[in-house]
């Protein structure tokens, strides 16, 4: 029986451990730049715009721009799906970053 109560501890250390980064992660979003309202289960993309010195969120991929995100001065950080909950959670975000990121 106390093994049994030891995994669901741990299980539910896990849960807190998710949703403690999916705060961090909104809080990161909701201050960023944003000049659409996003709708809850779409995917966006986050970017820090060196020209604006602050992150924006863009409804643009990495991939889809006609010349370079590079080159307009946009680095990616990630990208994120709105939840039900206004939280936001990482779908995939830029290997050459950790999650210490946000």
């Amino acid at each position: 029986q106390m093994e049994q109560i030891v995994e669901q501890i741990k299980g539910l250390a896990k849960q807190v451990e998710a949703l403690q980064e999916r705060k961090k992660i909104s809080e990161e979003i909701y201050l960023s730049k944003i000049s659409f309202d996003p709708v809850v289960g779409n995917s966006y993309y986050l970017y820090f715009s060196k020209s604006e010195n602050r992150n924006i969120l863009s409804m643009i991929g990495p991939d889809e721009w006609g010349i370079s995100a590079e080159k307009k001065g946009l680095k990616f950080i990630a990208e994120v799906t709105l939840l039900g909950d206004r939280t936001w959670k990482v779908v995939k975000e830029d290997e050459a970053l950790s999650s210490d990121s946000f």
